[in-house]
């Protein structure tokens, strides 16, 4: 029998469809904040495709920052959409910061951000966490019906 329950969250609770679109926007609305800021938002890419043409390192990154976005959306889904002790604002924040520190573990080229570039990053993922917390909720703890609006 498949395993239904993450963190004691039911996975049947979750909205899928909602989390993917959410997920969707969140990071398309971290990449335009990431490009205000001044950074390349697809420079992922060059970690992915190293000796590739720059469209296709863009296009890579494209696609990286899209899968990224969606499994940073789950685990939000999971750890944090639950949690109705916090308020949305102080949950997304302490979501980007959760996102932010597990980027630097895992991802190539993130620890060596500095604290003079620190600050553009932790914006674009509290713009992503905020977008999660105020759009996505839980079929269980929310009481909505798969496909309804906020």
């Amino acid at each position: 029998m498949a395993k239904t329950e993450a963190f004691g969250v039911s996975l049947r609770t979750v909205s899928w469809g909602r989390l993917f679109a959410v997920a969707l926007a969140g990071t398309i609305l971290q990449v335009i904040a990431n490009w205000i800021l001044g950074g390349n938002p697809f420079s992922f890419g060059a970690v992915l495709v190293r000796h590739a043409t720059q469209t296709a390192q863009n296009l890579a990154g494209a696609a990286g920052a899209l899968v990224i976005g969606q499994v940073y959306g789950l685990l939000y889904a999971v750890l944090f959409a639950p949690v109705k002790l916090w308020g949305r604002l102080l949950r997304a924040l302490i979501a980007s910061l959760f996102i932010d520190f597990l980027s630097i573990l895992t991802m190539p080229g993130a620890a060596a951000v500095t604290w003079a570039n620190a600050w553009p990053r932790g914006l674009e993922f509290l713009v992503f966490t905020l977008t999660l917390s105020f759009l996505y909720r839980n079929k269980q703890t929310d009481g909505i019906v798969e496909g309804s609006l906020p």
